[in-house]
């Protein structure tokens, strides 16, 4: 799962952030949407589930920071962000 290779990835501390584009509250440009998540991997992104899976993953403090409409409001795009945990105890390998 990339979720999982980024956790594994990132420097304890650090923080990725998503970009996942959601359909409009308005219904308006909701075709996008359905492009872009019509991918069977893809059809069942939600803000809950993305939100779910960087938590699974153990990242810390998963939340939605933002949203805004893109291609020229058309779309949107939810941004999200979270943080890699800081683990209280060291690794030895590294001293």
């Amino acid at each position: 799962m990339a979720l999982g290779e980024i956790r594994r990835v990132l420097r304890p501390g650090g923080s990725p952030f998503l970009l996942d584009f959601e359909q409009s509250r308005s219904g308006v440009g909701n075709w996008i949407s359905r492009l872009l998540h019509s991918h069977d991997r893809l059809k069942d992104n939600s803000e809950e589930r993305i939100l779910m899976l960087m938590t699974q993953v153990g990242f810390a403090d998963a939340q939605k920071v933002g949203e805004r409409a893109v291609l020229f409001g058309l779309g949107r795009a939810g941004y999200f962000r979270a943080w890699a945990r800081i683990s209280a105890v060291s690794d030895s390998s590294t001293l």
